[in-house]
């Protein structure tokens, strides 16, 4: 009975016989890993819920910019003037040139018109529109009722340089005509 009798084997041809046994091991360990990380992390999550404080943030530094270098950089060729020279140049001016009084419209919004009646160097004054070039150096910027600026007349080659500005004030006895 024995013999004829035989009892059913586990078929041969099964996928995981042809897989050497110590590499089913490894991924059966590198799977329960990934599982316990899994479990790990939430875990931790779950119990390191807290109140969220924001972290302060410092406030950017203002930075200074050099327009001159900036300028240069970008190949402009400029004039350097020395600001601790163009101070006593500016004195030397607001001596050299007196008001004596302006013709201005009433509005301050039309700096484009106007008269001012400047003396150069205590010589006999002389009407100058704005526009008008004074001693060769200077050019009426705008006339107001209180004062007359004039801007420095500045080389073609100084692009991007600002030009020096001298603000003449009225003198009072000027200012006493109320007429529109």
């Amino acid at each position: 009975m024995n013999a004829a009798y035989r009892s059913p084997s586990p078929p041969t041809s099964f996928v995981l016989s042809a897989v050497p046994r110590w590499v089913v091991g490894m991924v059966t360990v590198l799977v329960w890993l990934a599982a316990g990380a899994c479990v790990a992390y939430w875990v931790m999550r779950g119990l390191g819920q807290g109140a969220v404080t924001p972290v302060p943030v410092a406030p950017a530094a203002a930075v200074a910019v050099d327009s001159q270098a900036v300028a240069r950089a970008l190949g402009a060729r400029l004039l350097v003037q020395n600001t601790a020279a163009a101070a006593p140049v500016q004195a030397d001016a607001a001596s050299r040139y007196a008001v004596l009084g302006v013709v201005a419209p009433a509005n301050a919004g039309s700096s484009g018109s106007g008269v001012a009646l400047i003396a150069v160097e205590g010589q006999r004054a002389a009407p100058y529109r704005v526009g008008a070039v004074l001693d060769e150096r200077w050019v009426v910027r705008s006339v107001g009722r209180t004062a007359v600026e004039l801007s420095a007349q500045t080389a073609p080659s100084s692009v991007g340089a600002a030009p020096a500005v001298l603000t003449l004030t009225v003198p009072q006895r000027a200012m006493t005509s109320t007429n529109p």
